[in-house]
């Protein structure tokens, strides 16, 4: 869950002992007895260019076995299709390396990693997902690769998309007491926990909130609203760890 590579090595002959070598390309990653390799170089992911792995035995008594069958997992990879987020594009490359047919299903994660749904491929190395969660911000996938050649599931890296956070406040309000457009309310896309401040002419602040049930009647100081325009600022920490800043003004009409 980490997006590190588990690489799981087995030698028939010799289930325990001997040194392994795990490799890269020309890289040698380690060489050590234990079967299992979590490899941590690998930082970015690209279907393009998705890593190969192979592993060498010497036993005990220094013979040497052939290395393996080069071995590349799947990497996928998540873009947005259009501005707003309203789709995303996934594509990845195919695993190699392992005998008999292949199975692939997109795993759709929750913020935990837990898996909210699933979407089995039928073919090809592409996918677009029409209906991402609706109430999270940044959208986290992983494919989950299945076959009779494998000892086990293979997982993708997690790839993910952020779509922007928007605040949306109106440029004028009217509290009147008609209980048409009476308060200042922050709406928008995936708030969550923000800072929303209004400021008079003078820049003293009048008003402040921190979620969407705090609401402004247009009073200053306890004093009835007065017709005039003010200063907001908006303020959030995205679920990218981005700063998102927004200002305009607002206007109390009677």
């Amino acid at each position: 869950m980490r997006n590190r590579i588990e690489l799981t090595a087995s030698v028939p002959r010799a289930p325990a002992t001997g040194q392994l070598t795990y490799a890269s390309g020309t890289r040698t990653l380690a060489t050590t007895p234990s079967r299992i390799l979590r490899d941590s170089s690998v930082t970015s992911f690209s279907p393009d260019s998705a890593p190969c792995f192979q592993v060498g035995f010497v036993d005990d008594c220094s013979n040497r076995s052939a290395d393996s069958a080069p071995f590349c997992p799947a990497v996928l990879a998540a873009v947005l299709v259009d501005f707003r987020g309203s789709s995303v594009r996934l594509t990845w490359s195919e695993l190699r390396g392992a005998t008999g047919n292949l199975s692939y299903r997109l795993l759709v994660l929750n913020p935990d990693n837990s898996v909210l749904r699933s979407l089995p491929i039928a073919s090809g190395n592409t996918y677009v997902d029409a209906a991402p969660p609706a109430t999270s911000q940044q959208v986290r996938y992983r494919l989950e690769v299945t076959g009779s050649g494998l000892p086990g599931l293979s997982y993708s890296n997690i790839a993910s998309v952020t779509r922007r956070l928007e605040a949306f406040v109106p440029t004028a309000f009217t509290p009147n007491g008609d209980g048409l457009n009476d308060v200042l309310e922050v709406k928008g896309r995936f708030l969550k926990t923000y800072r929303f401040t209004v400021a008079d002419r003078n820049g003293q602040e009048v008003f402040q909130s921190t979620n969407s049930s705090q609401t402004w009647d247009g009073r200053v100081r306890n004093q009835a609203p007065v017709p005039g325009s003010f200063v907001w600022r908006f303020e959030a920490i995205d679920e990218a760890g981005q700063l998102v800043v927004q200002r305009g003004t607002v206007t109390i009409v009677k």
